[in-house]
């Protein structure tokens, strides 16, 4: 074995060994995060602007979302590699607090926060309908393809999808590896491949 070969195995470890850092987005009931946690990842960061479901997320998962407006989530400093948001039908419009007070349109946070930080993959994921995933995707496509992320929708099953990840200028774009049937842990476990063969 070349040394030239010796370094391309020892970095093809160094990326299988790499803990990814999540940010979980609107995690309503644990799902994503769940998913995340199977997955071998961690939560670097979880959003939801009820206090209720932070509480029961904090119980069940040992993590306190952040869950304070939109504008104060952005301002935070906050570490994370994969972007992972859960799709309502409200996703796109203003989400308020059991108390009454504006926290912000989801789909906005979840592009602030892309634009600040490039993470290196994300995935908006929901049991919604296929009208929500074009209305998302019409939203999201120009902003995240001028930061350079490759788009792909998946929407023939109940959950439906949209992923986005940067391809490396010197390889050609492969297609995402969707997993046969579209869960939360399939997709987590899809994304982190996909971005560790564009780091290849």
């Amino acid at each position: 074995m070349t040394i030239a070969d010796q370094d391309q195995a020892l970095g093809e470890l160094l990326r299988q060994a790499y803990t990814f850092r999540c940010a979980d987005l609107y995690s309503g009931d644990g799902t994503m995060a769940e998913a995340i946690l199977d997955a071998g990842l961690q939560i670097g960061y979880a959003y939801d602007p009820d206090l209720d479901t932070c509480e029961a997320y904090l119980e069940r998962f040992d993590y306190e979302p952040f869950c304070g407006s939109v504008s104060d989530s952005i301002r935070m400093k906050i570490d994370f590699d994969l972007l992972v948001m859960r799709l309502t039908e409200h996703s796109l419009t203003q989400v308020m607090s059991k108390r009454g007070r504006k926290r912000g349109v989801p789909i906005d946070h979840a592009l602030r926060l892309i634009q600040d930080r490039e993470p290196c993959g994300i995935l908006f994921m929901g049991e919604v309908s296929t009208q929500i995933i074009d209305e998302v995707d019409a939203v999201i496509r120009e902003p995240m393809e001028c930061l350079g992320y490759l788009l792909e929708s998946h929407t023939s099953d109940a959950s439906k999808a949209i992923v986005a990840t940067r391809p490396v200028e010197s390889q050609p774009e492969k297609p995402f590896p969707w997993p046969p049937a579209i869960t939360p842990l399939g997709m987590i476990l899809a994304l982190r491949r996909a971005v560790l063969e564009s780091t290849r």
